[in-house]
């Protein structure tokens, strides 16, 4: 980093020398069909992303339904009234309440 600050023309040449002298010296490469791993033999398009996502589904729609009865419970349940709240109520006369 710090020659490449001082000197980056000069760092880029001398990478670029380098690296031509390591291809120059280096074999062939092997002739392969091209994939990094054999091709499986079974003729698929599946690579099982779409069975994990099958098995959460069910996970996932139970934790919605979870989520939404907690929410609607919550919502019924009465609000607990504050003490000041309380004290206020308890002045006012019956009929404005």
């Amino acid at each position: 980093r710090l020659a490449h600050a001082v000197a980056p023309g000069l760092t880029a040449r001398l990478a670029r020398w380098l690296t031509d002298r390591a291809l120059e010296r280096a074999g062939p490469a092997p002739v392969t069909n091209g994939n990094l791993f054999e091709p499986s033999r079974v003729h698929t398009i599946d690579g099982g992303y779409r069975t994990l996502a099958v098995r959460a589904m069910p996970v996932a729609a139970l934790a919605l339904a979870s989520g939404v009865g907690l929410g609607v419970l919550g919502g019924m349940r009465p609000r607990r009234r504050r003490p000041q709240d309380v004290r206020r109520m308890a002045a006012r006369p019956r009929s404005a309440r």
